[in-house]
């Protein structure tokens, strides 16, 4: 009998939930939160459209053992990240470059493009080795274990220069070491030397068709609709001809694409991002990569949109409970 008295009472409790009736639908109602979400939905990807269709660096570490007579407890993945990242909010064009680094005992720190191509014309692989020997001529690193931030430094100072379009930024510079970074000027900050050989890699290389096309008369034209147009950056000439660093005697010691110091960080400067800008025909950038970033209008307009559709619809919808 206890199967036959469960049946009955499932069944007669199927038989009350039969019986109840469904509200109507309110159709406007439905409609109206459909749009709201939407509009959500709209505003949130306008807000990140420039993240996805920005510069995008694809890092690949080859390995080699770090530098022994380094001193910080930092490593080079790390800082090659972030100086990536920096990088990365200064260009906001589309573009992908695959960047292979690690340890070797090159003296310094060297790129080499691997692969080229497009319209127009880009870097798209490269390889980037930072020394790990214990020569004393050859540079020596401070690796930060926190690379993002600069609390090491305790001086900071900018500089700027006039070269035919007006006065920009040429210098952001880091100084008064102390801690680990304080190696008495004779080590190099990595993350200075990681951003310097990315610069390489977008577009300042001796082996880029667009370098060679664009410094044959040994300087790089500044050109709208990037700011500043009508700016010439000279460059630096060896036994070889041109060479792809700005000419350190017409431009002062600062830009992250010039020559390094001890015990100091050099972060990019407009003059670094125009020239690189120009080099890789990018025209979205951002000259200052280091302050926080505001959404463009329209994703204002959309977030703002949705936000009072839906504050309009928990209003009517509370008057008429």
């Amino acid at each position: 009998m206890l199967p036959r008295q469960i049946f009955k009472r499932s069944h007669e409790r199927d038989t009350r939930r039969s019986n109840l009736t469904t509200p109507p639908i309110n159709w406007a109602n439905h409609f109206r939160l459909r749009w709201v979400h939407f509009a959500l939905i709209v505003s949130l990807t306008a807000a990140s459209v420039h993240n996805v269709f920005a510069l995008t660096i694809i890092r690949e570490f080859i390995g080699g053992d770090p530098q022994p007579i380094a001193v910080g407890e930092g490593n080079l993945i790390d800082i090659f990240n972030e100086a990536a990242d920096q990088w990365e909010r200064a260009i906001l064009d589309p573009h992908v470059v695959t960047l292979r680094f690690g340890w070797a005992p090159v003296g310094g720190g060297t790129h080499e493009l691997l692969a080229q191509g497009g319209f127009p014309n880009r870097e798209t692989e490269g390889l980037i080795l930072f020394n790990n020997d214990s020569d004393p001529e050859h540079f020596k690193w401070f690796l930060d274990p926190t690379p993002h931030l600069n609390e090491e430094y305790l001086r900071y100072e900018e500089s700027s220069i006039e070269l035919g379009g007006g006065s920009l930024n040429s210098g952001r510079i880091f100084s008064d070491a102390v801690g680990a970074a304080d190696s008495g000027f004779t080590h190099i900050d990595l993350l200075s030397s990681a951003l310097h050989e990315i610069g390489h890699s977008l577009g300042m290389s001796n082996n880029n068709a667009a370098f060679t096309m664009e410094s044959i008369d040994g300087d790089i034209d500044i050109t709208s609709p990037r700011p500043f147009p009508g700016t010439t950056v000279p460059l630096a000439f060896n036994n070889l001809g041109v060479d792809s660093h700005p000419d350190p005697i017409a431009i002062p010691f600062g830009l992250a694409m010039g020559s390094q110091a001890a015990d100091q960080r050099q972060r990019l400067t407009e003059l670094d991002i125009l020239m690189i800008s120009q080099l890789g025909s990018f025209e979205e950038i951002r000259l200052d990569p280091y302050v926080a970033s505001v959404p463009e209008p329209s994703s204002f307009l959309l977030f703002g949109s949705g936000f009072i559709g839906w504050s309009w619809w928990r209003a009517r919808t509370k008057n008429r409970l």
